[in-house]
């Protein structure tokens, strides 16, 4: 398969994962005693440094650097650079699939908080199987967020996935 073919395919494929992550329920958004916590996407693809699953909460500027730096390796430009974060007003929240499928997804879905803690929704899909190219059999998604502050502990939480068949 030439260059050209790889994008296209590659291109359709996110662009219908995204579509299928979007519309797919994402069970128990929220509870009722939950409020839904804003957040702001700070990064997100399919190759990143941190290569096994990893669930993360930074609330510091010593930390963010860490995990940036892990997860930036081999990356160029604006993509490598440090996006700047507000410590004394933000957190970040960070899912990292590991080496997974081509086709693998992350997409966190919503963040509530409640009295006692914020809930972290997210997915980690691989909508469908198939062909890959032989030159490149494993990728390694993230989404990386930004929200306001918070003191209370996180729980991430998967997606309930309905079952299709």
């Amino acid at each position: 398969m030439d260059k050209a073919a790889v994008y296209c395919l590659r291109t359709s494929l996110i662009a219908i994962t995204v579509a299928l992550l979007l519309a797919a329920p994402a069970g128990s958004a929220t509870g009722a005693d939950e409020q839904v916590a804003p957040f702001t996407t700070v990064a997100a693809g399919t190759a990143s440094g941190i290569r096994s699953l990893s669930l993360v909460v930074i609330r510091n500027p010593a930390d963010w650097t860490r995990v940036w730096h892990k997860h930036a390796v081999g990356l160029r430009g604006k993509d490598a650079a440090e996006p700047t974060i507000d410590f004394t007003q933000e957190m970040v929240i960070a899912v990292f699939a590991g080496e997974v499928g081509l086709d693998t997804r992350v997409a966190i879905i919503t963040i509530a908080q409640n009295k006692e803690r914020l809930r972290v929704v997210y997915r980690i899909a691989n909508p469908q199987p198939g062909p890959t190219p032989l030159d490149v059999t494993t990728i390694t998604p993230f989404h990386i967020v930004r929200l306001a502050r918070s003191p209370y502990p996180v729980a991430f939480v998967p997606a309930v996935e309905k079952d299709i068949y």
